[in-house]
């Protein structure tokens, strides 16, 4: 059996990017009707996603660091560029494009653009697993261990209010 940890649909098209768990070979592969190109790593990747109209492929790895592809040409755009200093958990463009955020196993959700880090969201304590964005772009819900939720200002990064309810 194969287990595939990421499965984003391109936005506009029908191509779909699969990432290789820690086991299987060290590649992202993006795969569609006319295109099927492999993009070598350096390390297991544990987070992907498209970009919001689909011309780039931002990845997050087990090292900490984030790669941004061409998914076209599978040629590197950017990276690699150390941002946390444990493993990426989830990664997403905000609805724009012009900004990536970021969650880590080092208790950290920042968002960034090609510049450096832009906003840290403060007040994670234990690791983030997992986070999505509202439908209108101004808040940021994150998931942690610590069995909390949080609900986070997209603008301020300050943090609006924590959800708790769950133990297990």
């Amino acid at each position: 059996h194969l287990y595939v940890s990421a499965l984003p649909w391109l936005p506009f098209e029908t191509k779909l990017a699969s990432l290789w768990l820690p086991n299987f070979r060290q590649s992202i592969s993006v795969s569609g009707q006319d295109f099927n190109e492999d993009m070598e790593t350096d390390t297991p990747a544990l987070a992907i996603a498209y970009s919001p109209h689909g011309n780039n492929l931002a990845a997050g790895f087990g090292d900490g660091s984030v790669k941004i592809w061409y998914p076209s040409s599978s040629s590197l755009a950017y990276g690699p560029e150390f941002i946390h200093s444990k493993g990426i958990s989830s990664i997403q463009y905000t609805k724009d494009g012009s900004n990536l955020i970021t969650g880590s196993f080092d208790c950290t959700l920042k968002m960034w653009d090609f510049g450096g880090t832009q906003l840290q969201f403060i007040g994670h304590t234990d690791a983030v697993t997992s986070f999505a964005l509202s439908p209108d772009g101004h808040h940021l819900v994150s998931a942690l261990m610590d069995h909390t939720i949080r609900i986070w200002d997209l603008t301020t990064g300050s943090c609006i209010s924590t959800l708790r309810g769950h133990n297990q």
